[in-house]
């Protein structure tokens, strides 16, 4: 990640991307705290080879990768807001 995922704090999200090990951008995702951790938002084209790419690095850490994409849906910037706060995620910074 582009981004120090610790800088996350209740309601402030976060820009990051995460990148080849090149420097090649692959994706531009906003993260989000969440009371299980931290949720990625990035486009639906992009989830599964990111979703592939970070699950390479778990290794032996407690950390559940998953797609959430049946959950939420987001269509547009304009509506972004609204349907986050409509998918009832438990402590979003955005209700």
């Amino acid at each position: 990640m582009s981004n120090d995922t610790r800088r996350l704090t209740e309601g402030a999200p976060l820009l990051a991307a995460y990148s080849s090990p090149q420097g090649r951008v692959l994706t531009v995702m906003h993260l989000l705290p969440h009371s299980t951790g931290v949720v990625a938002i990035l486009p639906r084209e992009l989830v599964p080879q990111t979703l592939e790419r970070l699950r390479k690095f778990v290794l032996r850490a407690k950390v559940q990768i998953e797609d959430a994409s049946e959950l939420i849906h987001v269509s547009g910037p304009s509506t972004a807001r609204r349907q986050l706060r409509s998918a009832h995620l438990p402590h979003s910074p955005l209700r």
